[in-house]
């Protein structure tokens, strides 16, 4: 029984090492053909595939998630320039709670879904001023 089984093993060991030079080429041609992908205006039409679970009273139902774009602008004494206005820390924007503001960004929060959002370098308009304690 082993030597039926490993003369079979060689078999197909062997059957399959028959790569030629033309084979390795052809398959070589084809990972660098242009592959033609999916249009953009396709995929605006396609619906968000993100879902998020809600369960209350016992009954689960599924509600679409939708990602929040966050614009800082400015940080100036502990609060910071969100979306066209101030928050100072524990406030909620859009749903997260604002947990921190640093020199360089900050750090939101939504049931342990943590967002950090910098400010830009290359913005000229971004005002940075913290008083000492």
């Amino acid at each position: 029984m082993k030597k039926i089984l490993i003369i079979s093993m060689l078999f197909n060991i062997f059957s399959y090492a028959e790569l030629s030079t033309k084979n390795i080429e052809n398959m070589v041609d084809k990972l660098y053909k242009k592959r033609i992908g999916i249009s953009l205006e396709d995929i605006s039409d396609i619906e968000d595939p993100f879902v998020r679970m809600a369960v209350e009273d016992n009954v689960t139902t599924v509600v679409a998630m939708t990602e929040i774009q966050f614009s800082l602008k400015g940080i100036m004494n502990n609060k910071a320039f969100i979306n066209d206005k101030w928050y100072s820390v524990g406030e909620v924007v859009s749903g997260y709670t604002l947990k921190y503001v640093g020199r360089k960004g900050i750090v939101l929060d939504r049931d342990k879904h943590i967002k950090k959002i910098f400010l830009r370098k290359d913005r000229e308009s971004n005002i940075i001023k913290v008083e000492g304690n």
